[in-house]
């Protein structure tokens, strides 16, 4: 394989990577909306799915992995939102709305 061809491989792998950044992150969106609407939210597989697009990502190149910053960072912001959101569905309502 020359250089150009790896160069290639890597882009590619990037690609793909950044489109599960960004399937994950509206997955987790969704979570969040659902979860302000007061409905049950399955969080399983969740954190298997983001420790494999971070494993991946320590896979990429300096370079290519640098380029992945922030489809990642809007992954934790999404998911840092959906913390949020659950974190206050515990928290004890008024009595006049329970």
């Amino acid at each position: 394989m020359n250089e150009t061809s790896s160069t290639d491989c890597e882009q590619d792998r990037a690609d793909k990577l950044r489109t599960l950044a960004e399937g994950l992150a509206g997955t987790v969106r969704l979570l969040r909306v659902m979860a302000e609407a007061r409905r049950t939210v399955d969080l399983d597989g969740l954190e298997s799915r983001v420790g494999l697009l971070c494993a991946q990502a320590l896979d990429l190149s300096p370079v290519q992995g640098t380029g992945m910053v922030p489809s990642l960072a809007a992954v934790l912001a999404e998911i840092d939102e959906l913390a949020k959101t659950l974190a206050c569905d515990q928290e004890p309502r008024p009595a006049s709305l329970v």
